[in-house]
């Protein structure tokens, strides 16, 4: 039972750590149970949902290529996600259905694109 709940507070430590910096959004999205990192995503890849080409079911972390280094900020919805990055571009990826990713085509994406980014509005 100890090693529960240290586990637990861990896991709550990591969580409120991911909450305040704006990560959280990344692993609900697709990472499931991935907190190694924020780019370290581990999960099913039967869509390969986490980049990193690959669509067997993974259970062990793996690398999403191509991710900026530095995000400053990022958001997720259940097929796609978007970050800001440190030289303020936007870079997308996953589903792009409707356009989601910003890139002019109706394409998705297993890497980050180039998002347009609107100007003067």
């Amino acid at each position: 039972m100890e090693r529960f709940d240290l586990k637990f507070r861990q896991l709550f430590q990591i969580i409120i750590l991911l909450l305040t910096t704006g990560l959280v959004a990344l692993l609900f999205q697709n990472c499931g149970q991935g907190f190694e990192a924020a780019k370290d995503l581990s999960s099913s890849r039967s869509s390969d949902s986490d980049g990193g080409g690959l669509t067997d079911d993974g259970g062990s972390p793996t690398k999403a290529p191509q991710i900026p280094s530095i995000i400053k900020k990022i958001s997720a919805s259940t097929y796609h996600s978007c970050a800001i990055t440190a030289q303020d571009t936007v870079k997308c990826w996953g589903g792009n259905y409707s356009g989601q990713l910003g890139n002019n085509t109706t394409m998705d994406s297993l890497i980050p694109v180039d998002a347009v980014v609107l100007t003067g509005i």
